[in-house]
């Protein structure tokens, strides 16, 4: 009976461990990613991401069909989820209504850097 008494003790006080190290953990990684450095820069890729979808809006109608061209991973895939919702994205160019493009878009807002679109 004391051996059971005592795995017991000793499993509480190794969940109160792990507990107490998670807190400890979570507090100081928060205050890593809480500094006015990190926030700002948050802030600033926020902005360019909101400015970049506008632009988007701005230029292709609200249902219009849409193809994005080739380009850069990561641009193309942030064109889809701008134009997700908003207008009609289409695999064949042909059929396209707007072609939009990752590059330097003469209006961007981060030094040029933008989508090109071009009305078919």
């Amino acid at each position: 009976m004391v051996m059971r008494g005592l795995a017991g003790v000793a499993v509480a006080c190794a969940a109160a461990s792990l507990a107490g190290a998670a807190l400890w953990h979570t507090a100081a990684v928060h205050s890593l990613l809480a500094t006015p450095g990190v926030l700002a820069l948050e802030n600033s890729e926020y902005t360019l991401f909101q400015c970049r979808e506008l632009q988007l809006r701005a230029e292709v109608p609200r249902g219009a069909k849409v193809y994005i061209a080739a380009g850069p991973a990561l641009e193309v895939q942030r064109a889809a989820e701008f134009m997700s919702g908003w207008a009609l994205l289409v695999v064949d160019e042909a059929r396209a209504e707007y072609v939009v493009e990752p590059g330097p878009s003469g209006h961007g807002c981060d030094g040029g850097v933008g989508f090109v679109v071009e009305a078919r």
